[in-house]
């Protein structure tokens, strides 16, 4: 990708570690997960849309979901970081994937504002030059952040995402012109996010209230491509 990976990743401890620190290894993610993500907005800075949706799609395919990336009970550092299998890559990869799906339900601007309160959750924070500015949080901080700022519940996005390990289904019905979409997840059965789909080429944002949305198509046999850009994680 044109520049050191682990260097990069371990200066975003520095930020995000040191800035921003968990409290206890079951919210480590926001170490991991923020730190491999930020490589992917990098990437997106310096080479484009394209290569961020690549480094996004890489780590999609690393995901094990076998544990929740952040378990509400406390957890050892062997506990996070590895797995049945060895170690486990999800607290890196799947959390990074879940600020890049986050970033498509909050949207690029606020997204990003969020990040920033994150880090300097007050004016003070971000004038601070002594040290005060660093502070302990978890992923229910960063809930309630991101729940002030758009002004809606992510509850259920935070439980289905974060708190367990599988990923939601998302059930697709095709009926001649119609286009009928719906959430499956055990964990949050209300589960509700907006997809995109991509009608012969045109994409149009679908709303989902209760999990559950319809599109009418031009035609029967009209091309379609849910959530071509790859914004959202689900099951496959």
């Amino acid at each position: 990708d044109g520049f050191d990976w682990l260097h990069h990743h371990e200066l975003a401890h520095e930020w995000w570690g040191n800035l921003v620190t968990a409290p206890d290894w079951n919210d480590f993610w926001i170490h991991e997960g923020f730190g491999s993500y930020m490589q992917a907005l990098y990437i997106e800075d310096i080479l484009g849309k394209e290569a961020y949706r690549a480094r996004v799609d890489r780590y999609v395919a690393s995901f094990r979901n076998e544990v929740p990336v952040a378990p509400r009970e406390s957890h050892t550092t062997d506990e996070m970081y590895f797995s049945t299998r060895g170690s486990n890559p999800d607290i890196y990869s799947k959390g990074a994937a879940i600020l890049h799906t986050l970033r498509y339900a909050m949207g690029d601007s606020l997204f990003r504002v969020a990040l920033r309160r994150f880090a300097y959750p007050t004016a003070a924070s971000e004038r601070a030059t002594d040290g005060s500015q660093a502070h302990f949080a978890t992923t229910d901080d960063l809930l309630a952040l991101v729940n002030q700022l758009t002004g809606d519940d992510y509850s259920d996005f935070f439980e289905v995402y974060l708190r367990t390990a599988a990923l939601p289904r998302l059930i697709e019905e095709r009926d001649g012109s119609r286009l009928m979409l719906r959430w499956h997840d055990e964990a949050a059965p209300g589960f509700s996010l907006p997809i995109e789909v991509a009608v012969d080429g045109d994409i149009v944002r679908v709303e989902m209230p209760g999990g559950r949305g319809e599109l009418a198509l031009p035609s029967p046999d009209a091309d379609v491509k849910v959530d071509p850009n790859g914004w959202v994680m689900r099951a496959r």
